[in-house]
């Protein structure tokens, strides 16, 4: 008869792959139910256990002295279970020993037995190797962990982080090349196959962004739209007041798997005013205004839970007579400051006619996330750069870019679940890295992102942490594993 594998009472058990987006997670801790009558112990989900094998006790005037069936085990239900039944014993003698099922998933379930075969003659004790049929639980017990008192007392589902977008968008003229300036290239989004009508850089734009938000791969995130400069030629300011206020709000975008034009995404396209059709290429290019209103949003928009993250897309360099800083330090460092205060990542993505030196040295914070030069998306033809290259905003590498920023924010950040009861130990959190079957390595803990030096994980806050996040090595390797599985294991406090 199979032993069970018992997942460690008090341990939370995540299993995490790489992905556009990554995938739901699970960890619980199981009850076991009580089996007073058997030899063998079984984990379910709900219903007690399966009854033990009944035995008949040895008859001074026979031999035949035989094992019965075990009883089946109770009813699986989320919230009720019930008695196994007891089997026969020898010779059609009643069991022994009693066959009880666990009690209910609400209740406290009793001890499971370190070994309920003991009180069994030993001439009818089940053989160990004999495969009943059951179905072992699903996971090993951490040798290194320590059985406690259980955290959560549930199955739950631990999901990707959730991620919340505020995308900038230039509107200089300069949007309408090489159609012509203004309003020649300006078009709608083309529904459902996004394939601009027009190709100027600002169709291919707005079709790929409207791509994006209504794919599956956007599912449970949230996004807010804003421009440049106001419209029609409103009153401009540097200090990031004017785009601080998106054009359309935040809002949840699709939860169905298939990708959804509908909901929020629809109203991000076709608002009138402030949607992409409402909008049109008309202005210059401040892009202090820009990237300060970014961080005023994401700042003040920020949520537990939750990842908002800046995505400022342009096709220049900084110009206009709005009177805005020009040069890449003040650029640069709004970024820095706002990364530094909020560990807010602002993305930098370029059409082509960006300066793709200036562009990298804006989107090159401290802290920034970086890639590699995969299909040319470095235009600064470095191996490795922080900015995104789109070429002339091309629907396809453009929502590609949009991808891999999206899966360089959630593949190395991970939410610290919240138990429905008892006190996780963090000081004992366990982080590994494994890949494609591979024996997994385990990440040291570092104080924080500064103190990475190769691969490691550290918390957003040590004192009160909310997520884990992988040093920038590990998440450099992680990013481009399709095969990467991150396990992390947090043990209750004693």
């Amino acid at each position: 008869m199979k032993t069970p594998s018992v997942f460690a009472a008090g341990t939370l058990f995540f299993v995490l792959g790489s992905g556009c987006s990554s995938p739901d997670v699970d960890f619980s801790v199981r009850e076991a139910g009580t089996d007073d009558g058997g030899a063998d112990v079984r984990v379910e989900t709900g219903g007690g256990g399966a009854g033990g094998d009944g035995f008949a006790p040895r008859d001074a005037d026979s031999e035949d002295t035989a094992v019965g069936s075990g009883g089946t085990a109770g009813v699986v239900e989320p919230d009720e279970a019930g008695p196994g039944e007891c089997g026969d014993g020898g010779n059609g003698v009643a069991g022994a020993l009693p066959c009880e099922g666990g009690a209910d998933a609400d209740d406290d379930a009793a001890e499971v037995p370190s070994d309920s075969s003991d009180d069994i003659p030993p001439e009818v004790k089940p053989d160990s190797d004999v495969d009943d049929g059951a179905v072992d639980a699903p996971w090993d017990v951490a040798a290194d962990v320590e059985e406690k008192e259980a955290c959560v007392d549930e199955t739950a589902m631990a999901g990707p982080v959730p991620l919340d977008i505020y995308f900038m968008i230039d509107t200089s003229t300069s949007m309408s090349l090489p159609v012509g300036n203004g309003m020649s290239g300006d078009c709608d989004v083309s529904i459902p196959t996004f394939v601009p009508a027009k190709p100027s850089r600002w169709c291919n734009s707005v079709n790929a962004v409207a791509g994006y938000i209504s794919s599956s791969e956007a599912k449970g995130n949230r996004a807010a739209l804003g421009f440049f400069a106001p419209y029609p030629n409103g009153s401009h300011t540097c200090g990031g007041s004017k785009c601080a206020v998106p054009s359309v709000g935040l809002g949840g975008l699709s939860d169905v798997l298939t990708g959804d034009y509908s909901g929020h995404a629809k109203l991000l396209v076709e608002a009138n005013p402030g949607g992409l059709n409402w909008a049109y290429p008309h202005s210059g290019t401040p892009t202090e205004e820009a990237l300060r209103g970014l961080a005023k949003f994401t700042e003040a928009n920020q949520e537990p839970g939750r990842i908002i993250i800046g995505i400022l897309v342009t096709d220049g360099a900084p110009g206009g007579s709005y009177g805005c800083n020009l040069t890449d330090a003040v650029l640069k460092g709004i970024a820095q400051t706002h990364f530094d205060k909020t560990g807010i990542h602002t993305f930098m993505v370029g059409i082509t006619g960006s300066d793709w030196t200036r562009l990298e040295n804006w989107a090159s914070y401290d802290g920034a996330i970086s890639h590699d030069n995969v299909d040319g998306s470095c235009g600064n033809g470095a191996t490795a750069c922080h900015h995104y290259n789109v070429g002339n905003a091309d629907p396809t590498v453009f929502r590609d870019a949009l991808m891999r920023i999206q899966k360089s924010v959630l593949s190395c950040t991970f939410q610290v679940p919240v138990p429905s009861s008892g006190i996780l130990d963090i000081s004992k959190v366990k982080v590994e890295y494994g890949s494609d079957g591979s024996a997994p390595e385990v990440l040291q803990k570092r104080a924080s992102e500064a103190a990475c030096s190769g691969p490691g994980w550290y918390f957003d806050d040590p004192k009160d942490p909310k997520f884990i996040n992988l040093c920038p090595d590990t998440c450099a390797v992680v990013g481009i594993d399709e095969h990467a599985v991150i396990s992390i294991r947090i043990p209750c406090e004693e």
